[in-house]
């Protein structure tokens, strides 16, 4: 029922957006109808920041009809049966909304009980004078349009607040929110080849809580069941493995300052065994495949701590990805696997073996031994340093300078995590459109297992008009028809 925009709108506006009320600022629950999808609330503190900060300054008739009209809230949900995402206002008093469309030319295009619709083009506002709400959207069918004017009367019957999810939710930072999974997600998964098993854990909807402040936005995410029951680590985990294991420092100690994606996974005392057995129940196998997976079964058991990977990239000028000049050896990649004590040699001298009989020449060196790899002018090397054996395509240097990626999260604190970090002087930012601006990104998620709770922290810039920029886009509440009428 939910369009293939607001399908992946959501989720990302769920990471990024997402302020809600704090606890007794919950006004809006009353706005959002309980069949929604997926709900963002903005409370009164959270717009009072912005207000204090110009968010709202402008020359338009829309900004200052919100201003004028007391905003204390905003919200943005995905109400059933309409295609785009629905902004919703708390104001002190409707009338100055009403002025507005008035003066824009809007036509009223609908009465309902203590409701008015007007449109603009492809704008329809929704005035509930009764809840002092103003709902905002673009409904494009005549089915849309009818669900769009009754958005009130539907909450109203049914509020977000009698909702299993609203029980669900926490309240202990400014951002706020949940979005439903829909089965269509778990049907993809499935036809991709994703196991059964690891789909059980995606019905219910995900729920989140953060803080925004300057140019970042840090935020606690979780899964609950339909019954909005919060979904344990270990419970959904078709193998066994120590939960309470955490991502190394000493096999990180190798990511070097040219890596600027890290990922990593404490995978200590994993049952292998139910490990491959729960891939081969993926239909989407070949026999060759299931018998591959029957192979590296030796190797995989030999793992035991953390495996990490870092991928980072050097280009010159007026190269991109894309250019058809970028040359492979440009890609740099590092690989650290913490294995069972005694066995980094071993499993070093079997990764030798399989190199060979794949047809390419090695040499050794001091703590194990390289290869150049076909087609391209890079040398993979294989070393082991205690219990660590390493491939890398780069010298490896121990601590010192290490990449910029580890200093976005705490790594040391999550059993999984993976973290980017770009500067604005990174060439992949060469790759924008002419005249984007470009700005200091990182990107850090972080799993831990105790809690159940994936943290994602995101940092754009250096003052927040990002974030800003994206609020205003969720909630419509810029570059619409509307916000072209000037005061």
């Amino acid at each position: 029922m939910k369009s293939r925009l607001s399908v992946i709108l959501l989720p990302l506006v769920c990471l990024l957006l997402a302020a809600c009320s704090k606890s007794g600022d919950s006004r809006l629950f009353e706005a959002v109808p309980a069949d929604a999808a997926g709900a963002i609330f903005a409370a009164k503190s959270f717009v009072d920041s912005r207000q204090a900060s110009g968010f709202f300054d402008g020359d338009s008739l829309w900004t200052k009809a919100l201003t004028d009209g007391g905003l204390d809230g905003m919200a943005v949900c995905l109400a059933d049966g309409i295609t785009e995402p629905v902004a919703i206002f708390s104001l002190e008093n409707v009338d100055a909304v009403r002025a507005c469309l008035t003066e824009a030319g809007a036509a009223k295009v609908d009465t309902g009980d203590d409701t008015e619709v007007y449109s603009m083009d492809d704008e329809y506002v929704l005035i509930a004078a009764e809840g002092r709400f103003v709902y905002k959207g673009t409904p494009s069918t005549p089915d849309e349009k009818v669900k769009f004017a009754h958005l009130y009367a539907s909450a109203k019957r049914n509020p977000f607040g009698r909702s299993v999810y609203c029980g669900a939710l926490e309240t202990k930072g400014d951002l706020f929110g949940y979005y439903e999974i829909p089965r269509n997600t778990r049907v993809a998964l499935m036809a991709a080849g994703v196991p059964s098993e690891m789909l059980t854990v995606l019905e219910g909807a995900v729920v989140f809580d953060g803080t925004a402040e300057g140019p970042a936005l840090e935020a606690r995410t979780w899964l609950v069941s339909p019954e909005g029951e919060k979904r344990t680590f270990g419970s959904y985990l078709p193998f066994s493995l120590d939960t309470s294991a955490r991502i190394s420092k000493e096999a990180l100690a190798y990511m070097g300052p040219n890596i600027s994606l890290v990922a990593a996974s404490a995978l200590k005392d994993v049952n292998w065994e139910e490990f491959t057995n729960m891939l081969n129940n993926s239909k989407s196998l070949s026999f060759q495949q299931r018998a591959m997976l029957l192979m590296m079964r030796p190797y995989l058991e030999k793992i035991d701590g953390t495996v990490a990977v870092g991928l980072g990239v050097s280009l010159t000028k007026g190269q991109n990805l894309t250019s058809i000049a970028f040359d492979p050896s440009n890609l740099m990649g590092t690989v650290a696997i913490e294995t069972v004590s005694g066995q980094a040699a071993a499993l070093r001298s079997q990764i030798k073996e399989l190199i060979k009989m794949a047809g390419l020449a090695t040499i050794d060196t001091k703590n194990g031994f390289s290869c150049s790899l076909p087609g391209v002018d890079v040398a993979l090397s294989v070393e082991t340093r205690g219990r660590l054996i390493l491939l890398s395509t780069r010298p490896l240097v121990s601590g010192g300078n290490q990449s910029p990626a580890l200093s976005v999260i705490p790594f040391a604190d999550y059993i999984s995590a993976v973290a980017l970090s770009l500067p604005a002087e990174s060439p992949l930012f060469d790759m924008l459109p002419s005249g984007a601006e470009r700005q200091d990104v990182s990107l850090g998620l972080g799993l831990d297992a105790k809690n159940s709770e994936l943290t994602v922290k995101f940092v754009c810039g250096r003052d927040g008009s990002w974030f800003d920029n994206f609020i205003r886009m969720s909630s419509r509440t810029s570059d619409t028809k509307l916000s072209k009428f000037k005061k």
